[in-house]
């Protein structure tokens, strides 16, 4: 049988019955699947940490969850010249914050993180 390829751009990122199949194949094909990375694409091999996430930490969370986004505001900032009120109302819109650690108790380690791509 031959090996069919369903190539990247030729993707969604969900189940849905409305969408029409890429293509259909007798059983038995091989098929072959470029599949996105788990970042959509927004890291690189030359991506740091600091193209994508701030922290914050200390014995309280909520302390803790305003320096990550302190930090970010001020990095998107600088790099973009945008104002701090811009650069907070961007990432409040596009980051997500999570609490990264709780495992050294008191302390909490919570993460910024930020779509690069947003700002490309």
């Amino acid at each position: 049988m031959p090996t069919r390829t369903i190539h990247g751009a030729c993707r969604h990122l969900g189940r849905d019955n409305a969408i029409a199949p890429v293509m259909t194949v007798a059983p038995g094909t091989a098929i072959e699947f470029e599949c996105l990375d788990a970042s959509g694409g927004q890291l690189t091999p030359t991506s740091t940490v600091a193209d994508v996430a701030t922290l914050g930490d200390g014995p309280d969370l909520m302390t803790a969850a305003r320096e990550a986004v302190a930090r970010m505001v001020d990095m998107i900032a600088a790099r973009t010249g945008m104002a701090a009120v811009d650069a907070y109302m961007l990432s409040s819109v596009c980051g997500d914050l999570h609490i990264s650690e709780i495992v050294d108790q008191p302390n909490w380690v919570v993460g910024f993180y930020f779509p690069r791509l947003v700002l490309e």
